[in-house]
């Protein structure tokens, strides 16, 4: 398994616009094997957006990110978010590598 951490910073004025569009893509994750595990704003910044994928593997990760930026009502749903200009200023992603043996201590410590 592993995760994908991404933080999305909005262009000034775009904070609702891309919480909305967000929402709108939620659907389309699903469809195309995006797993969310968790969204969240950091406290530092509550403008910004995080949230957390998982996937079976890095090839699964490649695969979908390919499959849902490909949609057509992907395609759709950015242009129209993106009508007053681009909606992110900024765009960060960690990929995250589950470890095994700190999640069998926790699960033995339980």
């Amino acid at each position: 398994m592993i995760y994908e951490l991404r933080q999305y910073t909005p262009n000034p004025e775009k904070e609702s616009i891309m919480r909305e569009r967000f929402l709108k893509t939620l659907p389309l994750f699903e469809k195309h094997g995006l797993t969310l595990v968790f969204a969240t704003n950091p406290v530092e910044d509550p403008r910004q957006l995080w949230y957390v994928l998982s996937f079976e593997s890095e090839p699964a990760r490649v695969a979908a990110w390919a499959a849902f930026l490909a949609d057509p009502e992907w395609l759709e749903i950015k242009k129209q978010s993106e009508v007053g200009g681009p909606v992110l200023q900024e765009i960060k992603k960690s990929i995250l590598a589950g470890d095994s043996a700190v999640a069998e201590a926790l699960a033995a410590s339980k």
